[in-house]
C-alpha cells in the first residue's frame, strides 16, 4: 500500500468513528486516531460501509450501486491527500452539507416532535431534547399525563362541537376578511383521531385575587385533522396542522354553592405559534397569492378570538353577572420608544461598497401590531417613534420585535428578533437598554419602556397632561385609557324592505385612528354581544366616543349615540358610567346598554395600579389632601424600589416625570429612571454645567429582589484631559465586579471624545447588600484600536458602600490615565 493511500484511509476511518476490528490493529486514545494495519489487507467495502448515513440511504442498497459509490469516494479521498489539499476544505464542505440538510429537516422534526409527544415515544423525545413541553425544563410546570388520557377519551365526543363552533364563528369572520368576489365555505371539517395535549401546567398562588384561580396551559397540537373548503371558484385544504402557545384559563369568580366557580375565561397571552399545508390548490393557482392571503386571514382570526385583548368566556351559574365575568381591566399600558439599531446585517449586497439595508421593526403585543418608518440604506437607524401597547396581563405575556429589511418587490429580509418580559418592565417601572438581536450574525437595538399603571385619582389630570406632553413634543401620547364593555342593545328597527329581523353589529370609536367592531349578531331585534375593548385617550376634556349599529346585510345604520369623555371625569370618585343609553336616528324605544370606566396613565407600580380598579373613594381622599399638602416644594425623594410596595407607599415615594424634571433640570430618561444625587448635580451646576476633567456619571443602586447590583452608565466626557491622542474612535466602557471577577460591559459609541452617551444598563449578580461592603467596581474605558486590539485609556474604581442602605446613588467619578507610566 502507497504512503498516501495509507494517509487516505487513516483519515477517513479516523474521521468516521469506530472502525471494524479486522481492520485496524491499534488504537491510540491520545491522538484520537486508528491506524490501518499494514499486515492485514484492506477491504473497502468494510471502511465505505462504516459510514452510518451511507448504509442508510436507499440508493446504496445495490450490490453494485454500493461499490462504485465506495470507489468513488475512495478515489476522492486519494485525490485530495495526493493533490495536497488542506483537510479543512473537506471540514468546511461537511459542515455546510449539514447546515443544508438541517435547514430543510427543521420544521419536518418540529411536527414529529410534537407527534412523538402525543405518542409517548421515549426514545424519540430524548432524541429531540429542544423540542420538550416546558415541564420538563421548568420547575414551576407540572405534568399533567392524567388530563391528557382523559381528553384522549373525550375526543371523539368533542370533535362535532368544535366541527359546529369553527363552521359558526370561523366562516363569517374569515368572509369578512376576504375581498367579496372571494366567497368562503367549509364543505369538509375532520378534527381527526389525534386529540391535542397539555405540555405543562402552572398554577399561581401569588398576585393573584382571593376570589380566582389562575392557571397556564401550555397547549400542543399536532393532530391528523383535514379540512376542505370553496374559495371563489376553486377548492382549497388545509392539513398537517400544528399548534403551540400557552393558554391562561382563569376560574372567576369562586361562589359558596356548587360548582363553586362562576365561570371560566380563556385566552392565549401571546401569539400561538400556527403551521399548516394547504392543499387542492391546482383549481385555485390563478388566483394570485392565495397561500399568503390565507395564512393571513387565518392567524388573524386566531388573534381576533383567542388572543389578548380577546376571550373566550363561559358562564357555568346561572345567575352570574356576566359583566363580572367577561370584564377584566387592563394591568397598564406599556410606553415603547425605539430608539436606534446599529451593526445590522447588511441585507442588499451592493456592487460597490458593502452593502447596506432599509430596515423597520415590526412590534407584536399580543394581537397587537405596531411598525416603525423604512430607513433607508442605513445599518445603524434612528427610528426615534413611540408605540402604546395596551397589556391586560403583565404576568405572563411578552413583548416580539422582528427587524427587517424592506425589499421591494420581494420578501422582506429577516434581520433579527427580540423577546422582551413584560412583567419585568412593569416591576421596574423604566427599562432603557441596548438589547441584542437573536437569530441574526449581528445587530443591537436600543428600547426604553415605560411601564404605565392605570389611576383613578381624577385630581392628577393635570400633571399627567403636563408629564405627558414633556416627554415627547412630537409624539402624540395617550393621557387616559378608556375601557368599555358593550354589552345589548334592544328594539332595534328594521331596515330592510321585507320583515325579515337584522344582523346587527355595533362599532365603537374615538376617532379616525381607533375603531372597534364587535360580533354580528344573526336574526336578532335585541342582540346581545358582550364585548370588552379599550381605547387610548389623548384628550380626555375634548374627545368623544361614538357607538353605532349596522345591519351586516344592508349596511345601513341602525341607530347612534355618542358621549364626552369628560362626562367621566366628572363622576367624582368613580370615573365610570354603566346603563342604558338612548339610540339616535332608530326606533322609538331602541338603546344601547354600556359600561365605561376612565383611568389616568401614571408612572406607578402594577400593585398600585391593580388595586385602583375597583376604586376606594377614602385613599382618592387621602391622596388629594396629600397633594395639597406637598405644594410646591419638591425634594429629591428615592423613588426607585423592588419588590410590592402598597400604594401609600409608593405615592410618598414616587415622583412624577414632571418632579423628576424639576429635580434634576434634565429631562432624558435616565433622570426619569433613577433619582439624581443633588450633591453631584449641584457641584456641576457649580463648575458652570460643564464637567472640568475626565469623568464618568454612573447610577448603583442594589435590586433586593432580584439580587442585582444595577449600574447605569450615563455618560464620559473630557476624555482628552488625560489622553495623549484626543481624535474620535470606537469606545466602550468594560466593568468588573471585584473580588467576584464578574464582567460586563456596554456598546460601542462612535465620536467625540469629550462626549460619549452610553445611557445603558447592566447587571450584576451579588447575593446581599452586606458583601457589598467588601465589592468594587474596576471601571475602564477602552477603545477599539484594530480588529481585535482594545486599549484601556481611563479607569475608576467605584466603592460600592454609599449604595448600602440607599435605593439609588447617583455620582460623577474622576477617571485617570489607564496606564500611569505614560
Amino acid at each position: 500500500m502507497s504512503a498516501g493511500m495509507k494517509y487516505q484511509l487513516e483519515w477517513i476511518v479516523s474521521w468516521n468513528g469506530l472502525p471494524p476490528s479486522h481492520v485496524l490493529d491499534s488504537v491510540r486514545p491520545s491522538t484520537a486516531q486508528w491506524r490501518v494495519s499494514s499486515s492485514s489487507p484492506c477491504k473497502m467495502e468494510n471502511i465505505a460501509l462504516n459510514f452510518p448515513y451511507l448504509s442508510s440511504l436507499p440508493f446504496f442498497s445495490g450490490t453494485t450501486v454500493a461499490f462504485a459509490c465506495q470507489v468513488v469516494l475512495m478515489c476522492t479521498a486519494w485525490v485530495v491527500g495526493i493533490c495536497g489539499f488542506s483537510l479543512w476544505w473537506v471540514v468546511l464542505g461537511s459542515v455546510g452539507w449539514w447546515l443544508a440538510v438541517k435547514g430543510k429537516t427543521n420544521a419536518t422534526n418540529m411536527k414529529k416532535a410534537f407527534q412523538a409527544q402525543q405518542a409517548n415515544d421515549q426514545k424519540f423525545v430524548r432524541d429531540n431534547i429542544e423540542h420538550l413541553p416546558s415541564w420538563v425544563f421548568f420547575p414551576d410546570q407540572e405534568r399533567c399525563e392524567w388530563f391528557n388520557r382523559m381528553l384522549y377519551q373525550l375526543w371523539p365526543f368533542l370533535n362535532q362541537y368544535l366541527v359546529d363552533m369553527i363552521i359558526g364563528i370561523m366562516e363569517p369572520a374569515v368572509n369578512s376578511a376576504l375581498p367579496a368576489v372571494m366567497k368562503f365555505k367549509f364543505e369538509r371539517i375532520t378534527m381527526g383521531d389525534e386529540a391535542p395535549r397539555i405540555g405543562g401546567i402552572k398554577v399561581y398562588k401569588e398576585h393573584i385575587a382571593r376570589g380566582e384561580i389562575v392557571l397556564d396551559a401550555e397547549i400542543l397540537y399536532a393532530g391528523d385533522a383535514e379540512v376542505k373548503a370553496r374559495v371563489g371558484p376553486g377548492r382549497i385544504g388545509f392539513k398537517e396542522i400544528t399548534i403551540r402557545g400557552t393558554m391562561r384559563i382563569i376560574f372567576k369568580p369562586l361562589v359558596k354553592q356548587m360548582p363553586f366557580i362562576g365561570g371560566i375565561t380563556a385566552f392565549f397571552l401571546n401569539t400561538p405559534a400556527v403551521d399548516f399545508n394547504l392543499t387542492d390548490l391546482a383549481d385555485v393557482m390563478d388566483i394570485p397569492g392565495l397561500s399568503e392571503l390565507m395564512r393571513k386571514v387565518v392567524q388573524d382570526q386566531i388573534n381576533y378570538f383567542l388572543v389578548l385583548p380577546n376571550k373566550i368566556s363561559i358562564p357555568l351559574v346561572s345567575d352570574l353577572s356576566r359583566y363580572d365575568l367577561k370584564f377584566i381591566p387592563p394591568d397598564g399600558v406599556l410606553r415603547i420608544f425605539v430608539a436606534e439599531a446599529e451593526n445590522l446585517v447588511r441585507a442588499d449586497i451592493g456592487i460597490i461598497g458593502k452593502g447596506k439595508s432599509d430596515p423597520y421593526c415590526v412590534i407584536r403585543v399580543g394581537s397587537q401590531i405596531f411598525q416603525t418608518q423604512v430607513i433607508k440604506d442605513n445599518i445603524n437607524p434612528n427610528w426615534s417613534e413611540y408605540f402604546e401597547a395596551v397589556v391586560d396581563q403583565a404576568s405572563g405575556q411578552s413583548l416580539d420585535l422582528e427587524v427587517f429589511d424592506k425589499d421591494q418587490g420581494n420578501t422582506d429580509d429577516f434581520l433579527g428578533r427580540l423577546n422582551v418580559d413584560i412583567y419585568t418592565i412593569a416591576k421596574e417601572g423604566t427599562v432603557d437598554k441596548w438589547f441584542r438581536l437573536e437569530d441574526c450574525d449581528t445587530g443591537n437595538i436600543r428600547l426604553r419602556f415605560y411601564w404605565m399603571g392605570l389611576s383613578a385619582d381624577v385630581n392628577s389630570l393635570n400633571s399627567v397632561i403636563r408629564e405627558t406632553a414633556m416627554l415627547s413634543e412630537k409624539a402624540n401620547l395617550a393621557t387616559c385609557l378608556l375601557m368599555v364593555f358593550i354589552e345589548s342593545a334592544k328594539s332595534l328597527p328594521n331596515v330592510r324592505k321585507i320583515a325579515a329581523e337584522p344582523a346587527p353589529y355595533c362599532i365603537a370609536s374615538t376617532g379616525k385612528d381607533q375603531s372597534f367592531r364587535t360580533i354580528t349578531v344573526k336574526r336578532s331585534y335585541d342582540p346581545v354581544w358582550e364585548s370588552q375593548h379599550s381605547f387610548l385617550i389623548h384628550a380626555p376634556r375634548n374627545e368623544v366616543i361614538n357607538f353605532s349599529i349596522f345591519d351586516e346585510k344592508t349596511t345601513k345604520r341602525l341607530g347612534w349615540t355618542e358621549m364626552y369623555i369628560r362626562e367621566l371625569l366628572e363622576q367624582a370618585g368613580s370615573m365610570e358610567m354603566s346603563g342604558s343609553f338612548r339610540l339616535q336616528n332608530s326606533g322609538n324605544n331602541s338603546e344601547i346598554r354600556l359600561n365605561m370606566r376612565l383611568r389616568l396613565l401614571r408612572p406607578i407600580s402594577l400593585a398600585e395600579s391593580v388595586a385602583t380598579q375597583d376604586v376606594d373613594p377614602n385613599l382618592i381622599r387621602k391622596a388629594t389632601e396629600r397633594d395639597g399638602q406637598q405644594g410646591s416644594g419638591l425634594s429629591a425623594p428615592d423613588f426607585v424600589h423592588d419588590g410590592p410596595v402598597s400604594a401609600q407607599e409608593f405615592k410618598q415615594q414616587a415622583p412624577t416625570v414632571g418632579q423628576a424634571q424639576q429635580i434634576g433640570g434634565h429631562s432624558s430618561f435616565s433622570d426619569v429612571s433613577f433619582p439624581v444625587d443633588l450633591n453631584a448635580e449641584s457641584e456641576l451646576r457649580q463648575r458652570g454645567g460643564k464637567q472640568q476633567s475626565a469623568a464618568i456619571k454612573l447610577t448603583l443602586r442594589y435590586g433586593e429582589a432580584t439580587k442585582n447590583l444595577i449600574v447605569l452608565v450615563s455618560e464620559v466626557v473630557q476624555l482628552s484631559k488625560i489622553m495623549a491622542n484626543g481624535n474620535g474612535g470606537h469606545y466602550y466602557v468594560s466593568m468588573t465586579l471585584m473580588p467576584f471577577k464578574t464582567k460586563r460591559r456596554t456598546h460601542e459609541v462612535v465620536g467625540d471624545v469629550d462626549e460619549q452617551h452610553y445611557d445603558e444598563t447592566v447587571e450584576f449578580p451579588i447575593d446581599n447588600e452586606i458583601l457589598m461592603k467588601t465589592a468594587y467596581l474596576e471601571v475602564k474605558i477602552k477603545a477599539k484600536s484594530g480588529a481585535f486590539a482594545k486599549d484601556a485609556v481611563a479607569s475608576v474604581i467605584v466603592s460600592l458602600e454609599p449604595v448600602i442602605g440607599m435605593n439609588s446613588y447617583t455620582s460623577w467619578y474622576d477617571l485617570v490615565d489607564a496606564d500611569p507610566s505614560k
